[in-house]
Protein backbone atom coordinates (compact mmCIF):
# COMPACT_ATOMS: atom_id res chain seq x y z
CA UNK A 1 0.00 0.00 0.00
CA UNK A 2 1.38 3.29 -0.70
CA UNK A 3 2.40 5.59 2.35
CA UNK A 4 1.30 8.96 0.29
CA UNK A 5 -2.11 10.26 2.13
CA UNK A 6 -4.28 12.69 0.25
CA UNK A 7 -4.27 15.92 1.85
CA UNK A 8 -8.41 15.54 0.75
CA UNK A 9 -8.74 11.93 2.18
CA UNK A 10 -7.81 12.51 6.06
CA UNK A 11 -9.00 15.01 8.21
CA UNK A 12 -7.55 16.15 11.20
CA UNK A 13 -8.72 17.37 14.42
CA UNK A 14 -7.80 20.22 17.08
CA UNK A 15 -5.81 17.96 18.80
CA UNK A 16 -3.99 16.78 15.95
CA UNK A 17 -3.17 19.85 14.38
CA UNK A 18 -1.28 20.80 17.83
CA UNK A 19 0.26 17.78 17.82
CA UNK A 20 1.66 18.00 13.89
CA UNK A 21 2.73 21.90 15.06
CA UNK A 22 4.42 20.95 18.20
CA UNK A 23 6.75 18.37 16.27
CA UNK A 24 7.62 20.99 13.47
CA UNK A 25 8.95 22.81 15.84
CA UNK A 26 10.96 20.81 17.62
CA UNK A 27 12.14 19.62 14.04
CA UNK A 28 12.66 23.33 13.49
CA UNK A 29 15.09 23.32 17.19
CA UNK A 30 16.79 20.06 15.98
CA UNK A 31 18.03 21.76 13.05
CA UNK A 32 18.84 25.00 14.63
CA UNK A 33 21.21 23.00 16.85
CA UNK A 34 22.11 21.28 14.32
CA UNK A 35 23.81 23.99 12.73
CA UNK A 36 24.90 25.49 15.63
CA UNK A 37 27.44 22.77 16.21
CA UNK A 38 28.35 22.85 12.74
CA UNK A 39 29.49 26.52 13.78
CA UNK A 40 30.74 25.41 16.59
CA UNK A 41 32.85 23.04 15.08
CA UNK A 42 33.95 25.18 12.07
CA UNK A 43 35.21 27.96 15.06
CA UNK A 44 37.25 25.37 17.10
CA UNK A 45 39.56 24.93 13.64
CA UNK A 46 39.90 28.13 12.92
CA UNK A 47 40.85 29.08 16.40
CA UNK A 48 43.41 26.36 16.55
CA UNK A 49 44.90 27.22 13.14
CA UNK A 50 44.56 31.06 13.44
CA UNK A 51 46.07 30.96 17.29
CA UNK A 52 48.00 34.05 17.70
CA UNK A 53 50.12 34.48 20.96
CA UNK A 54 49.65 37.65 23.52
CA UNK A 55 46.11 37.80 23.42
CA UNK A 56 44.49 36.03 26.40
CA UNK A 57 41.92 33.83 25.86
CA UNK A 58 38.41 33.69 28.01
CA UNK A 59 37.62 30.41 29.80
CA UNK A 60 35.11 28.49 28.01
CA UNK A 61 33.52 25.57 29.44
CA UNK A 62 31.99 23.32 26.42
CA UNK A 63 30.92 19.50 26.72
CA UNK A 64 32.84 16.95 24.32
CA UNK A 65 32.45 17.19 21.10
CA UNK A 66 31.16 13.65 20.86
CA UNK A 67 28.89 14.17 24.14
CA UNK A 68 27.21 16.57 22.16
CA UNK A 69 26.82 14.93 19.44
CA UNK A 70 25.07 11.60 20.97
CA UNK A 71 23.22 13.62 23.02
CA UNK A 72 21.51 15.59 19.94
CA UNK A 73 21.54 12.35 17.77
CA UNK A 74 19.49 10.35 20.79
CA UNK A 75 16.99 13.59 20.87
CA UNK A 76 16.82 13.41 17.05
CA UNK A 77 15.98 9.86 16.81
CA UNK A 78 13.45 10.23 19.24
CA UNK A 79 11.81 13.01 17.64
CA UNK A 80 11.55 10.95 14.30
CA UNK A 81 10.53 7.56 16.02
CA UNK A 82 7.66 9.89 17.88
CA UNK A 83 6.82 11.73 14.28
CA UNK A 84 7.03 8.02 12.58
CA UNK A 85 4.03 6.82 15.20
CA UNK A 86 2.13 9.73 15.37
CA UNK A 87 1.91 9.59 11.30
CA UNK A 88 1.00 5.76 11.66
CA UNK A 89 -1.30 6.67 13.95
CA UNK A 90 -2.63 9.54 11.87
CA UNK A 91 -3.22 6.98 8.69
CA UNK A 92 -5.10 4.21 10.81
CA UNK A 93 -7.40 6.67 12.19
CA UNK A 94 -7.42 8.25 8.69
CA UNK A 95 -8.06 4.76 7.16
CA UNK A 96 -10.79 4.01 10.02
CA UNK A 97 -12.47 7.46 9.27
CA UNK A 98 -13.24 6.26 5.96
CA UNK A 99 -14.04 2.73 6.35
CA UNK A 100 -16.70 4.26 8.62
CA UNK A 101 -17.55 6.66 6.07
CA UNK A 102 -18.32 4.37 3.39
CA UNK A 103 -20.18 1.88 5.68
CA UNK A 104 -22.22 4.99 6.52
CA UNK A 105 -22.77 5.97 3.40
CA UNK A 106 -23.88 2.35 1.68
CA UNK A 107 -25.92 1.82 4.91
CA UNK A 108 -27.78 5.25 3.95
CA UNK A 109 -28.08 4.44 0.44
CA UNK A 110 -29.69 0.85 1.00
CA UNK A 111 -31.97 2.74 4.06
CA UNK A 112 -33.30 5.08 1.26
CA UNK A 113 -33.04 2.29 -1.65
CA UNK A 114 -35.76 0.51 1.22
CA UNK A 115 -37.95 3.28 2.08
CA UNK A 116 -38.19 4.03 -1.57
CA UNK A 117 -38.71 0.81 -2.71
CA UNK A 118 -41.29 0.16 0.61
CA UNK A 119 -43.27 3.43 -0.83
CA UNK A 120 -43.48 2.06 -4.60
CA UNK A 121 -45.22 -1.02 -3.08
CA UNK A 122 -47.49 0.51 -0.96
CA UNK A 123 -48.63 2.98 -3.99
CA UNK A 124 -49.05 0.04 -6.14
CA UNK A 125 -50.90 -1.63 -3.13
CA UNK A 126 -53.36 0.74 -3.17
CA UNK A 127 -53.87 1.05 -6.72
CA UNK A 128 -54.69 -2.61 -6.52
CA UNK A 129 -56.85 -2.21 -4.14
CA UNK A 130 -58.34 1.26 -5.33
CA UNK A 131 -59.05 -1.51 -8.76
CA UNK A 132 -60.47 -4.03 -6.90
CA UNK A 133 -63.01 -2.00 -5.03
CA UNK A 134 -64.01 -0.22 -8.44
CA UNK A 135 -63.95 -3.77 -10.31
CA UNK A 136 -66.32 -5.09 -7.41
CA UNK A 137 -68.56 -2.16 -6.72
CA UNK A 138 -69.27 -2.65 -10.93
CA UNK A 139 -69.79 -6.47 -10.39
CA UNK A 140 -72.54 -5.15 -7.58
CA UNK A 141 -74.24 -3.11 -9.67
CA UNK A 142 -73.97 -5.42 -12.75
CA UNK A 143 -75.78 -7.99 -10.79
CA UNK A 144 -78.25 -6.05 -8.91
CA UNK A 145 -79.54 -4.68 -12.35
CA UNK A 146 -79.41 -8.73 -13.88
CA UNK A 147 -82.20 -9.74 -11.04
CA UNK A 148 -83.76 -6.49 -11.20
CA UNK A 149 -84.47 -7.47 -14.76
CA UNK A 150 -84.72 -11.28 -14.32
CA UNK A 151 -87.52 -11.11 -11.28
CA UNK A 152 -90.22 -9.47 -13.78
CA UNK A 153 -89.59 -11.91 -16.46
CA UNK A 154 -89.47 -15.02 -13.52
CA UNK A 155 -92.44 -14.28 -11.74
CA UNK A 156 -94.11 -14.39 -15.34
CA UNK A 157 -92.73 -17.63 -16.45
CA UNK A 158 -93.59 -19.42 -12.89
CA UNK A 159 -96.98 -17.54 -13.14
CA UNK A 160 -97.47 -19.37 -16.18
CA UNK A 161 -96.23 -22.13 -15.38
CA UNK A 162 -98.26 -22.58 -12.47
CA UNK A 163 -101.37 -21.55 -14.30
CA UNK A 164 -100.39 -24.52 -16.95
CA UNK A 165 -99.61 -26.79 -14.13
CA UNK A 166 -102.25 -26.45 -12.33
CA UNK A 167 -104.67 -26.79 -14.75
CA UNK A 168 -103.21 -29.95 -15.59
CA UNK A 169 -103.76 -31.80 -12.06
CA UNK A 170 -107.08 -30.45 -11.77
CA UNK A 171 -108.30 -31.66 -14.62
CA UNK A 172 -111.01 -34.27 -13.81
CA UNK A 173 -109.84 -34.04 -10.08
CA UNK A 174 -112.76 -33.42 -8.24
CA UNK A 175 -111.20 -33.42 -4.99
CA UNK A 176 -110.00 -30.07 -5.64
CA UNK A 177 -113.05 -28.27 -5.13
CA UNK A 178 -113.27 -30.37 -1.99
CA UNK A 179 -109.93 -28.69 -0.67
CA UNK A 180 -110.68 -25.20 -1.79
CA UNK A 181 -114.38 -24.88 0.09
CA UNK A 182 -113.02 -26.76 3.52
CA UNK A 183 -109.18 -24.33 3.34
CA UNK A 184 -112.27 -21.35 3.10
CA UNK A 185 -114.46 -22.49 5.93
CA UNK A 186 -111.61 -22.70 7.97
CA UNK A 187 -110.24 -19.37 7.50
CA UNK A 188 -113.20 -18.10 7.86
CA UNK A 189 -114.77 -16.51 10.88
CA UNK A 190 -117.17 -18.21 12.60
CA UNK A 191 -120.96 -17.96 11.45
CA UNK A 192 -124.23 -19.41 12.56
CA UNK A 193 -125.26 -20.39 8.69
CA UNK A 194 -123.73 -21.04 5.37
CA UNK A 195 -124.54 -21.29 1.87
CA UNK A 196 -122.26 -23.00 -0.61
CA UNK A 197 -123.39 -21.87 -4.01
CA UNK A 198 -120.68 -24.51 -6.60
CA UNK A 199 -121.31 -25.37 -10.63
CA UNK A 200 -123.52 -28.22 -11.97
CA UNK A 201 -120.43 -30.25 -12.26
CA UNK A 202 -119.41 -30.03 -8.65
CA UNK A 203 -123.10 -30.08 -7.22
CA UNK A 204 -123.41 -33.86 -6.45
CA UNK A 205 -119.61 -34.44 -5.20
CA UNK A 206 -120.15 -31.97 -3.02
CA UNK A 207 -123.46 -32.66 -1.59
CA UNK A 208 -122.38 -35.90 -0.72
CA UNK A 209 -119.85 -34.48 1.58
CA UNK A 210 -121.44 -32.17 3.43
CA UNK A 211 -120.77 -34.03 6.89
CA UNK A 212 -116.65 -33.31 5.73
CA UNK A 213 -117.82 -29.30 5.44
CA UNK A 214 -119.41 -29.65 8.89
CA UNK A 215 -116.32 -31.06 10.32
CA UNK A 216 -114.47 -27.99 8.86
CA UNK A 217 -117.05 -25.68 10.63
CA UNK A 218 -116.61 -27.75 14.17
CA UNK A 219 -119.94 -27.43 15.05
CA UNK A 220 -123.60 -28.11 14.31
CA UNK A 221 -124.69 -25.35 11.72
CA UNK A 222 -126.96 -25.17 9.44
CA UNK A 223 -125.00 -25.66 5.98
CA UNK A 224 -126.92 -25.05 2.65
CA UNK A 225 -125.67 -25.85 -0.89
CA UNK A 226 -127.04 -24.70 -4.09
CA UNK A 227 -126.05 -25.87 -7.32
CA UNK A 228 -125.76 -22.03 -9.55
CA UNK A 229 -125.86 -22.64 -13.46
CA UNK A 230 -123.87 -19.49 -13.77
CA UNK A 231 -120.74 -21.15 -12.24
CA UNK A 232 -118.43 -23.84 -14.30
CA UNK A 233 -116.05 -26.31 -12.80
CA UNK A 234 -114.23 -25.88 -9.84
CA UNK A 235 -115.52 -22.05 -9.07
CA UNK A 236 -117.21 -22.03 -5.73
CA UNK A 237 -118.86 -19.11 -3.55
CA UNK A 238 -119.16 -18.81 0.58
CA UNK A 239 -121.95 -16.88 1.95
CA UNK A 240 -122.31 -16.32 5.58
CA UNK A 241 -124.32 -13.84 7.60
CA UNK A 242 -121.31 -11.53 7.62
CA UNK A 243 -119.64 -11.57 4.29
CA UNK A 244 -119.04 -13.56 0.78
CA UNK A 245 -116.06 -15.29 -0.13
CA UNK A 246 -114.93 -16.34 -3.21
CA UNK A 247 -112.77 -19.65 -3.37
CA UNK A 248 -113.46 -20.62 -6.91
CA UNK A 249 -109.75 -22.05 -8.60
CA UNK A 250 -109.43 -19.36 -11.05
CA UNK A 251 -109.54 -16.42 -8.61
CA UNK A 252 -107.37 -18.32 -6.23
CA UNK A 253 -104.87 -18.99 -9.74
CA UNK A 254 -105.26 -15.52 -10.07
CA UNK A 255 -104.55 -14.22 -7.03
CA UNK A 256 -101.44 -16.11 -6.49
CA UNK A 257 -100.16 -15.16 -10.63
CA UNK A 258 -101.02 -11.27 -9.16
CA UNK A 259 -98.84 -11.90 -6.05
CA UNK A 260 -96.21 -13.21 -8.10
CA UNK A 261 -95.64 -10.43 -10.63
CA UNK A 262 -96.17 -8.34 -7.68
CA UNK A 263 -92.92 -9.64 -6.25
CA UNK A 264 -91.35 -9.34 -8.83
CA UNK A 265 -91.58 -5.64 -9.57
CA UNK A 266 -90.43 -5.16 -5.86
Amino acid sequence: MSNVIKAYAVRYDDGTKRRLESHLRIDKELESRRSLAAQLALSQEGFQEGFVEGLQAVAVETLPEEEAGEELSERASKILEEARAEAERLLEEAKREAEKLKADTLAQASRKGYEEGMLKVKEEARKLQAEYEARYKQLQDEQEEMLNNLEPQMAGIIAALVEKITGILVEDKEEVILNLVSRAIRNMDKSDEYNIRVSKEDFKYISMRKNLLLTAIGREVPLFITEDGDMKKNQCIIETDSKVVNCSLDVQLNNLITDLKLLGSI
